[in-house]
């Protein structure tokens, strides 16, 4: 069930927010001044909006100075019409599923409705809303959402279903089960788990291990290749997964050391806000 979590969490991760639009942040200016501006544009125009992937997850993980590249976020269906109007001459692409990138600035952020998103307009999560938007991702450490601009004097409102107590157990596990690209899936919570040294619930042991054995070796790498340009996880690192896996089928399995620092955690998001709005007829 999402949830707010408690009064110490939220001020503390609404501060960080409030440090990354500070000119302290560890950001390049032209970045920090398109997000200032989405912000006040956002306020001025009473545009609902959340931060969603990978920016809310490592400013809690890291701080606001760690680095992300990924700007997802989510408005609500009527302001997003709106947004997009007001921004029509930034759009660089629109996908037939109603999200868009736009680039300003040079800085790319993606954005698309509510509504759009994949979970809620497939019926797998019921009532789109930002209360429920955390509900809609595959893994538990990516069930975050922040406000983007709350009115001036208004607390900024947090949402989440697991995130913190993944943090606490530091134990990657399942949120929301159906997805349209299991394989990427896998891939994507290898890659979390070695980044930051946890474990894999049994759940998302079994799925990550049926994964690996539903598609041969060389089409994973077909799969890797035509997603990220590039193996993230070659044949040998998906062997080795899948022998630890199996030997740790009923227990929790951490199959990397724990780490000694904080993760950068960016080059993992790629995949996110791709399965976000994208129908599982779609593959690139």
């Amino acid at each position: 069930m999402a949830s707010v979590p408690n009064a110490r969490r939220t001020p503390a991760l609404s501060r960080r927010f409030t440090k990354f639009f500070s000119k302290s942040a560890r950001w390049s200016r032209p970045m920090v001044q398109t997000l200032r501006r989405m912000r006040d544009d956002a306020r001025t125009n009473g545009w609902e909006a959340f931060l969603f992937g990978g920016v809310p997850r490592t400013f809690w993980i890291s701080g606001p100075s760690a680095w992300v590249r990924d700007f997802d976020l989510v408005f609500e269906d009527g302001a997003f019409v709106e947004m997009a109007k007001f921004y029509s001459s930034s759009i660089v692409r629109r996908n037939r599923f109603g999200g868009i990138k736009l680039n300003i600035n040079k800085i790319e952020i993606d954005a698309w409705p509510l509504g759009k998103t994949w979970a809620f307009r497939e019926g797998l999560v019921d009532e789109p809303s930002f209360v429920n938007l955390p509900k809609t991702t595959f893994l538990n450490i990516d069930s975050i959402v922040v406000e983007f601009a709350p009115p001036p004097g208004k607390s900024r409102r947090l949402f989440e279903s697991g995130f913190f107590r993944c943090l606490r157990n530091e134990t990657l596990d399942i949120c929301l089960k159906s997805n349209p690209y299991p394989e990427l899936c896998a891939v994507r919570s290898i890659r979390l788990a070695r980044a930051l040294g946890f474990d894999f619930s049994p759940q998302l042991g079994q799925y990550v291990l049926a994964a690996i054995e539903s598609v041969s070796s060389s089409a994973f790498s077909r799969i890797q290749q035509s997603h990220y340009g590039r193996i993230v996880l070659d044949e040998q690192d998906l062997s080795g997964v899948a022998d630890r896996l199996r030997e740790n089928s009923v227990v929790g399995s951490r199959l990397f050391p724990k780490v000694g620092r904080q993760a950068e955690l960016w080059d993992c998001d790629n995949f996110h806000h791709f399965t976000a709005f994208h129908s599982p007829a779609v593959r690139r």
